[in-house]
């Protein structure tokens, strides 16, 4: 009997075989619906020139400072200008982030439970500090600066403002862009409705962006991932608009960095997790939702897709000694989906581990040398 692979798929799943005439297409085997015997190809490799794989972090804050003076940002009325609504790009669970006019190698960050209020804070007394860490030699969207009252002396009376290294590129998840923000470039201000269509069609874009890039790109963000750990710094990995994707240098930036005592041990299967956006899977494929893509076979190119992303991702993986650990929540549930049964061509759980711990990417607690020993500068 074929193993439950998830029973949120209970009503798909005896409907998908992987293809045994083209080992890189999976079919779908219509029931009476509206896809009858569709199969969907995984994307194929794209090549591209040399990624850039150097930033100079180290001087981004006394860079920052440096044009603060030259323009009095802080103390010609520009700061409180920059914190305006208009200026706002984006509300998280614990941060807000805002554009800098004038500036486009920089953002700010400041507590959630303060944007709000910012026009109502007297910056007089307020300076910046140089914050840039040196440890830490790749653009991960990290601080480079922190702007403070120095008259609480280190008493936090009045909130911080932190300037974070701008990343470039949109929003990989949902909504898109265009959902977000009017056209003047305002943050709208009503919530999104997590069914509406067009987080589909973003959903599909991204993962067909994503599938279209090198493994270059690839590589990169697993060695960000490297760095950033060994640096002292985790991320937030269970958000997928965490990652920022740029079709212009085909990178895929990270953002929301925070330091941490020691590297994620589960950073790789969540990062995984995450890159996929598989949670909004399930909502995608609803078929009372109403949607309709335009191109008919977008549903099956879009699995097709994913496959591909975690096929690139787990090469990137085993090119640079780390593993997933299979403790991991978010990996384990990847795994318990169902694209990942035509991902590693099985349905049972222990034999998807099994063939993890052939490619050599499972983390078995067994062994020593956890995530392996690559220096990456």
């Amino acid at each position: 009997m074929v193993e439950t692979i998830n029973a949120n798929f209970r009503t798909v799943q005896n409907k998908w075989a992987i293809n045994p005439v083209k080992p890189n297409a999976i079919t779908f085997r219509g029931g009476g619906g509206e896809l009858k015997n569709d199969i969907f190809i995984k994307s194929p490799d794209n090549k591209t020139s040399e990624l850039q794989t150097e930033y100079p972090t180290a001087v981004a804050g006394k860079k920052f400072i440096q044009w603060a003076d030259e323009t009095g940002f802080i103390g010609e009325g520009k700061l409180k200008e920059a914190l305006k609504p208009k200026n706002l790009i984006g509300v998280g669970f614990e941060h807000a982030v805002y554009h800098i006019p004038g500036n486009e190698d920089y953002v700010l960050r400041i507590p959630r439970n303060y944007y709000l209020h910012t026009q109502e804070t007297d910056f007089s007394n307020y300076h910046i500090q140089d914050t840039a860490d040196p440890e830490l030699t790749r653009n991960c969207g990290q601080q480079a600066a922190l702007i403070s009252d120095k008259e609480t002396s280190g008493i936090q009376l009045s909130p911080s403002i932190e300037v974070l290294i701008k990343q470039k590129g949109y929003a990989n998840g949902n909504p898109p862009p265009e959902a977000l923000y009017h056209e003047d470039g305002r943050l709208r201000e009503e919530a999104f409705p997590y069914e509406d269509n067009s987080r589909k069609t973003h959903f599909a874009h991204c993962l067909k962006t994503l599938a279209e890039m090198p493994d270059e790109t690839y590589d990169l963000l697993i060695e960000d991932l490297i760095v950033s750990g060994e640096a002292g710094y985790k991320f937030d990995h269970l958000n997928s608009n965490n990652f920022l994707i740029d079709e212009n240098t085909q990178k895929i930036n990270i953002i929301d960095m925070g330091k941490t005592v020691k590297p994620h041990k589960d950073r790789f299967g969540n990062t995984l997790y995450a890159l996929t956006n598989i949670e909004f899977l399930e909502e995608y494929l609803r078929k009372d939702s109403g949607y309709e893509p335009e191109n008919p076979n977008e549903i099956n190119k879009t699995i097709g897709n994913m496959i591909t992303v975690m096929e690139k991702y787990t090469k990137a993986v085993k090119n640079h000694y780390q593993k997933y650990n299979k403790n991991s929540y978010e990996f384990h549930k990847l795994l318990n989906n169902l694209v990942s049964s035509f991902w590693l061509k099985t349905n049972s759980y222990e034999e998807k581990l099994e063939k993890l711990k052939q490619m050599d990417v499972l983390y078995d607690p067994e062994r020593p040398g956890e995530f392996g020993s690559v220096k990456i500068k």
